[in-house]
């Protein structure tokens, strides 16, 4: 038989464990499609929630009084490093802040992910003020593909 007939396909399951690879032929013309053959293949741990990391500084001491909070968000997601992640930021469980994060991300980019995903941001100067006393600061990274969004950390602060 001449001609190409060969073809190539990735695909990352959305979960880890067995499943099975099947390739079905299709027909042109008389005859019925065929199964042309079937595997069976174990995928490890499948991570495709987002990755990333919350630093949050108590600084910036303002001539109203009151201390404010440097946020430097990171994240990514594995299903397609490439792109640049929503998040968004929350004080004490209220949504207050958020954004893409598409900055530079410094060296925080952990092996063999590039571009920028860095979101910088201070808390307590966009329109509301920070009151004196403990605040818990999360992120939330919004998810690309499979997988869901998530709770990417917690930084307990005082200002």
């Amino acid at each position: 038989v001449g001609g190409n007939h060969a073809f190539g396909f990735s695909y990352t399951p959305a979960t880890s464990g067995k499943h099975d690879i099947c390739v079905l032929g299709q027909n042109t013309g008389f005859g019925e499609n065929a199964w042309v053959d079937c595997d069976t293949v174990t995928v490890g741990t499948v991570q495709n929630d987002p990755v990333g990391e919350l630093v949050v500084n108590v600084a910036d001491y303002d001539a109203n009084g009151k201390n404010d909070a440097f946020v430097e968000a990171h994240a990514y997601d594995p299903n397609d490093p490439s792109q640049s992640l929503k998040i968004a930021l929350l004080v004490d469980g209220q949504p207050v802040n958020g954004g893409i994060a598409e900055a530079d991300s410094h060296d925080w980019n952990p092996a063999g992910i590039t571009g920028d995903h860095a979101y910088y941001t201070w808390l307590g100067e966009a329109g509301y003020e920070l009151t004196s006393g403990p605040h818990e600061v999360c992120m939330l990274a919004y998810n690309i593909g499979a997988g869901s969004d998530k709770l990417i950390q917690c930084v307990n602060i005082t200002l």
